[in-house]
């Protein structure tokens, strides 16, 4: 911890976390425990909108085929080359029946299509996408996924998109690495992967686009868990709570 951090979480009457990793961290700083309360992120579902998919669906052709997205910056944290890999690690008649959708834009793009590119994975890379067009992509496809791994000390905090997925009703796979086993419960609302083993990530895959009532029923207790236990009003309500000691 910096020096400015160090003096704040000593001063603090009440440190919150987003995390019950980055609440274990402080912990063994030596902030005392008793200050330090989890409270999670929450989200705003307001945004959901399903007025384009058909339009997507027509123009990319995604009729009869499984789609697996993936949502946020292309950067070497969010490893989604490991899930091309995976993708290609199947046969080729089953690799034809997948698209892979990845929203979003950063420096490791060129790197990521020339991937997609050589190994003849179907991939879409649609840039960066706005509200109405992200919900419609959680709206159609079949599996979200995002295997972020930790890097120099930078890692994923906790990953409201595995929520926002899970509000479609969608399973989710997650890399176990920062605060993402927060945000995906495993074998329940979706898998937690080894996030350095794509055929981990494969086999994850697999099992899911194989199995319609598997997919279904993780999909069901994830939009259950995403609606009444990450929304704002009982964030702000355990908030309150917290600070005036009830």
């Amino acid at each position: 911890m910096n020096k400015l951090a160090n003096f704040l979480y000593n001063k603090s009457d009440l440190i919150t976390t987003v995390t019950n990793m980055k609440k274990e961290k402080l912990i063994s700083k030596g902030i005392d425990n008793n200050r330090i309360k989890y409270i999670s992120n929450g989200f705003d579902k307001s945004f959901l909108d399903n007025s384009i998919d058909k339009k997507i669906v027509h123009k990319y052709k995604l009729k009869d085929k499984y789609v697996i997205y993936s949502l946020g910056r292309l950067v070497k944290r969010k490893n989604f080359s490991q899930v091309i890999k995976a993708i290609d690690d199947f046969d080729e008649n089953f690799k034809s029946k997948i698209v892979y959708v990845i929203s979003g834009s950063g420096q490791e793009e060129d790197n990521l299509k020339k991937l997609a590119q050589n190994t003849n994975v179907n991939c879409i890379f649609t840039g960066r996408v706005d509200e109405k067009e992200k919900w419609s992509w959680f709206n159609i496809c079949d599996i979200f996924i995002m295997p972020s791994k930790s890097i120099k000390g930078d890692f994923e905090g906790f990953g409201i998109v595995f929520l926002e997925a899970n509000l479609c009703k969608k399973p989710v796979l997650g890399g176990l690495s920062g605060g993402i086993s927060d945000a995906v419960i495993a074998n329940e609302t979706g898998f937690l992967v080894n996030p350095d083993d794509y055929t981990d990530i494969s086999k994850k895959i697999a099992r899911l686009l194989n199995d319609d009532n598997l997919r279904k029923n993780l999909g069901e207790k994830a939009y259950l868990r995403a609606k009444n236990d990450f929304n704002w009003n009982k964030q702000a309500k355990l908030f309150f709570k917290i600070i005036n000691n009830k």
